[in-house]
């Protein structure tokens, strides 16, 4: 009896030391080298990128006023995602592989906040897209919207945010941190959990779920797929109809005219080029996003592995395309890329002051006068 009794202990015992010190090694190994090490890599990059972006567009008037502010927004919530990713994803990968049980705690102190605030600037980010192309797609057909848009840009931006901050903030009361008196200096002495605003909600369910996925996913990138595939195609007519060819030889000598055709095509690159980016780091969240609506439990139990590498290349993919904003702007737009290295030449000479004065750019204010017809910006 005393026997059986030891044994049950000792079985009682091995089970709760298990618990205590369980850490998730599936994968691993891969996933240090692609989340860890190239992910914290290419975070870094766009951290530095962005942030460099996000100053040259505050500092100057012509950008706060004009369709460049989509894009001083964009550089703004790129570095936050950028941070977040090393916040959240590498240093979660990290406490797995070395086994810190002070990482791993301080991990779970911020994590439920850092979610939120990282899933609020994805959302945020995505909408502020959707509303840049819209108005350069009503740009590019001459629409009789674009005036409108134009002059209420701040307040159209302004409820991108709001619609990424609704979407999302209520995360940070989705999760919590939770003690286990039986752990204490263990492993998983903390761990995180659902708050009971989810736990068998089923109205809570319905926003979660549905409104999240559909809303802030899926909708975002169908319409962008859509909006930019006409813009291409408007691109090339104007690029390839005679009549158009003929109305730009005649007008050669119009010089401002020419040059705010220029820019406007190249502005309306960019936005294609950043646009594709989007669309292509998000298709892979988009294919498991449909796959958890249709059949989840395949996707959780029989192709795990893919599962759980495609939720790491998910948040890499995003990263990537946040770090490819500064490429794109600089090789479509030739203004905007002089007045970026002539501003890191200031930074490097150490004219801070002559920086945070700037108020005038290399912008030509001829390039933002209507156009007959319709009303143009030609932002760079």
């Amino acid at each position: 009896m005393t026997e059986n009794l030891t044994l049950e202990e000792a079985s009682a015992a091995q089970v709760l030391f298990d618990q205590c010190t369980f850490v998730d090694k599936d994968f691993l190994d891969q996933r240090f080298w692609l989340v860890a090490i190239f992910g914290s890599a290419i975070s870094s990059i766009s951290i530095v990128e962005n942030a460099f972006l996000f100053a040259v567009f505050i500092t100057s008037k012509h950008h706060r006023n004009s369709h460049s502010l989509y894009l001083l927004l964009l550089a703004f919530f790129d570095v936050f995602m950028s941070v977040s990713y090393v916040m959240l994803m590498s240093m979660k990968v990290f406490h797995q592989y070395t086994e810190s049980i002070y990482l791993k705690n301080l991990w779970i102190s911020y994590v439920a906040p850092m979610m939120a605030m990282s899933h609020i600037a994805m959302t945020a980010s995505s909408f502020l897209i959707v509303f840049a192309t819209v108005e350069r797609y009503c740009i590019t057909k001459a629409s009789s919207y674009v005036e409108f848009l134009q002059s209420n840009r701040k307040c159209i931006a302004l409820v991108g945010v709001l619609l990424g901050v609704i979407s999302k903030g209520t995360i940070v009361f989705e999760l919590k941190a939770e003690h286990n008196p039986s752990c204490i200096g263990a492993m998983n002495e903390f761990f995180l959990t659902v708050t009971d605003l989810v736990r068998n909600n089923r109205y809570y369910i319905v926003w979660r779920f549905w409104y999240r996925n559909l809303i802030t996913i899926l909708l975002p990138f169908f319409v962008l797929m859509a909006m930019n595939a006409q813009i291409v195609n408007e691109l090339r007519k104007q690029a390839y109809d005679p009549l158009t060819a003929h109305f730009v030889d005649h007008q050669r000598q119009a010089t401002h005219a020419k040059q705010r055709k220029a820019r406007i095509r190249s502005a309306t690159r960019t936005l294609v080029l950043v646009v594709l980016t989007y669309l292509l780091s998000n298709v892979l969240n988009v294919i498991i996003t449909i796959w958890e609506h249709i059949d989840a439990t395949t996707l959780f139990v029989d192709y795990t592995q893919f599962y759980v590498i495609s939720v790491d290349a998910v948040s890499l993919l995003t990263i990537v395309a946040c770090a490819l904003r500064l490429p794109i702007y600089a090789g479509c737009q030739p203004l905007l890329r002089a007045e970026m290295w002539n501003f890191m030449k200031q930074l490097l000479k150490g004219h801070a002051r002559k920086v945070l004065d700037r108020r005038t750019t290399l912008y030509d204010h001829s390039a933002s006068a209507p156009s007959t017809g319709s009303t143009v910006l030609s932002s760079r």
